[in-house]
């Protein structure tokens, strides 16, 4: 998970994901690597939040914060989304689901929108 190798961390995460279960250790790191720099690390050890035994209470805040940060990686964001799919949500945290899932339905990841000269 700490390793300076790009592949192994990817590698370590798909690994660790599979033995998470009810295993303090490997929750703790799938926290850690939740905050890794690399997007595709960091969803994988997300979206192993949805499927571990995380207590909603210690992943909500995250999970959130990735929803709601205009400058996180799409992949980062789907992953959270689909985590969050799998707690029973608070009202705020509803709102917030919502709200992600709207603005994912007017703007797809991939598709650029051009400010039209036409006023």
């Amino acid at each position: 998970i700490h390793h300076q190798d790009l592949q192994v961390r990817q590698k370590s995460m798909q690994l660790l994901t599979q033995w998470a279960g009810q295993d303090q250790k490997a929750l703790q790191l799938i926290a850690e690597a939740s905050q890794d720099d690399d997007p595709i690390v960091k969803s994988m050890a997300i979206s192993a939040m949805g499927r571990s035994n995380f207590e909603y209470d210690t992943v909500r805040d995250q999970l959130l914060t990735a929803l709601q940060n205009p400058n996180e990686d799409q992949l980062v964001k789907a992953a959270a989304a689909q985590a969050l799919e799998t707690f029973p949500l608070d009202e705020q945290a509803l709102k917030i689901y919502q709200a992600h899932l709207a603005d994912s339905l007017y703007h797809p990841p991939g598709i650029e929108v051009e400010q039209s000269s036409f006023n």
